[in-house]
């Protein structure tokens, strides 16, 4: 699979092994799992939704209070977010329930 983000906030999919575009996303890509099973959008400034590559549906979504400055996927598939405010938040991977936490 291969990402491009457009100028009207819009993120194009397409097949590496066919070029066929395989679908349209909201928002610009942030970051993605090490896997590149799920990776995380932002729609608007704080408002993110996780998307499972496979489906290309969305999987969990996020409200954060400013935007993200930074997200990282560990290995467990934990999502660490740093907003343009300084909090971080740890979320738990798409299998388990969605409760973002500021640390």
């Amino acid at each position: 699979m291969f990402l491009t983000d457009t100028d009207n906030n819009r993120t194009l999919v397409y097949s590496v092994s066919s070029g066929e575009q395989k679908g349209v996303l909201t928002g610009h890509i942030v970051n993605g799992t090490i896997k590149g099973n799920i990776i995380l959008m932002e729609n608007t400034d704080g408002v993110a939704d996780l998307y499972s590559t496979a489906t290309l549906q969305p999987v969990a979504h996020f409200g954060f209070p400013s935007r993200i400055a930074h997200a990282y996927f560990a290995e467990d598939g934990k999502l660490t977010v740093v907003t343009a405010e300084q909090t971080v938040y740890q979320i738990a991977p798409p299998s388990a329930p969605q409760n973002a936490s500021a640390k």
